[in-house]
């Protein structure tokens, strides 16, 4: 099943859920998350969690987090690490924090590497270290999109570095940039934006089939439901400029500072080469 066969309850719910109307978005997520849809499953936890439009139910929550974690969801991840973390639903698990933690931080969730520089640089269940957690906010400060949110990690990373000497800065820095081409959160957001490359393209082609005078025909139902397709591309497009942006700025913070004298078009070159992405998709960003 495509992402466009369950997209329009989960879009429809999104809107209930945006104005206001709970028990409508509660409906329409629980039958998009019972066709496998990870955003609404993770909706349906957070509904449960905050108490909106049901009883507040952690347990509830924990089984829709889990769920959608467990298809990669980087936001259910980041939950489950915040619901062990303060125990709510499941006994208190530090260590069980810090792997959600991880597999969110790992996707490129801001909130969740924010987390573990807490967690290292508090020495929080794990040894402290302070170079570890420094790591955590240079990635979280390339990554975080909300300028606001992003401005406090820019200070919270301030405060850990003036704790270290030069070389462990240095380390952190390392810590942070590995190899760019092989960084698994660099290659975890490449892999996801050839994921939603392929779901435009199916739009896309969708499109094409239709005959000319398609559109002219429609009954009001298609209507509807080519409106909710072009929700669906249009939530793409925005979840790849967000990714781009990701990428571009983990380059701006861990690599151009590094390298500042290598163009950046290089980098971009090899991601198109490592990837098999063409040149003219990344133009588009």
């Amino acid at each position: 099943m495509s992402t466009f066969d369950f997209a329009g309850e989960y879009i429809d719910g999104l809107a209930a859920y945006k104005r206001g109307d709970y028990k409508i978005a509660f409906a329409l997520w629980a039958k998009s998350a019972d066709q496998g849809n990870a955003e609404a499953q993770f909706g349906l936890g957070a509904m449960y969690d905050n108490g909106q439009g049901v009883p507040q139910d952690y347990n509830q929550a924990l089984m829709w987090y889990r769920k959608a974690a467990d298809q990669g969801s980087a936001e259910a991840q980041f939950a489950l690490g915040v619901t062990y973390a303060n125990g709510q639903g499941v006994a208190q698990d530090h260590n069980q924090a810090l792997v959600w933690y991880r597999k969110a931080a790992a996707q490129g969730n801001a909130m969740a590497q924010v987390n573990l520089a807490s967690i290292y640089h508090n020495g929080r269940g794990v040894t402290q270290d302070n170079v570890e957690a420094l790591k955590w906010f240079m990635l979280a400060a390339a990554y975080e999109s909300d300028e606001e949110r992003r401005a406090t990690v820019i200070i919270s990373r301030g405060i850990v570095a003036k704790e270290l000497t030069e070389a462990q800065i240095a380390e952190a820095q390392k810590r942070a940039m590995v190899d760019p081409m092989f960084h698994p959160i660099v290659a975890d957001v490449i892999r996801r934006v050839i994921e939603w490359r392929k779901e435009t393209r199916a739009f896309f082609d969708k499109l094409a089939a239709r005959p000319k005078d398609a559109v002219r025909d429609m009954k009001p139902d298609e209507i509807v439901k080519s409106l909710r397709e072009n929700s669906a591309f249009y939530n793409l497009a925005t979840k790849y400029n967000e990714t781009m942006g990701r990428l571009s700025r983990f380059f701006n913070e861990n690599v151009t500072k590094e390298n500042p004298n290598l163009p950046k078009v290089v980098w971009w070159e090899k991601l198109n080469k490592l990837f098999e992405i063409e040149e003219s998709f990344y133009k588009q960003a």
